[in-house]
């Protein structure tokens, strides 16, 4: 359109010329590219592509709905160490030490955040030094752990976490 623009400009002697010829000759050719290459470009390759991209999105849109649930429903750190400590106490086995190797093995098992499990067994060896938001962290794990021995029918290890909210409460 550029070059018959500027081959027809030093030919015609009026705007009305000039105009008339582009509105002659561009009409056309925007119909005929409309209709033989943005049209099936863009039927044949742009909306295929965008159902994919789209489907693609709501795909992990539908995994980060399904990760929030999952999240919502999983118990807390707190919980799971005081789960965890329960059930060391009811095996016989040693509570594992505030190290990244068993904060990485007690992810494993949970899935919680490594940071946390750490942070949450290093509070069991300390309980005298907690702060009152951490004591009450605990406490509310304590609670938690209660109810899921509950619910799973462990009535007998009531007692393992009764000591442990005893020895926050002093």
């Amino acid at each position: 359109m550029a070059i018959a623009i500027l081959s027809i400009l030093p030919q015609c002697d009026s705007w009305l010329t000039i105009f008339a010829s582009i509105l002659f000759a561009g009409l056309p050719a925007l119909v005929s590219l409309t209709a033989f290459i943005y049209f099936p470009s863009f039927f044949w390759s742009f909306l295929p592509k965008l159902e994919v991209v789209s489907g693609e999105q709501e795909k992990l849109a539908n995994q980060a709905e399904e990760t929030t649930k999952c999240k919502r429903t999983q118990y807390q750190a707190p919980t799971l160490i005081i789960i965890h400590y329960v059930n060391s106490k009811i095996s016989n086995t040693p509570l594992l030490p505030a190290n990244d190797q068993s904060a990485a093995l007690l992810n494993k098992l949970y899935g919680s955040d490594k940071d946390n499990l750490k942070q949450n067994i290093s509070r069991l060896y300390k309980l005298s030094s907690l702060s009152a938001k951490e004591r009450a962290e605990i406490l509310k794990g304590v609670e938690n752990a209660r109810v899921f021995f509950k619910d799973t029918g462990n009535v007998g290890v009531f007692k393992n976490p009764d000591e442990l909210e005893m020895k926050l409460r002093q």
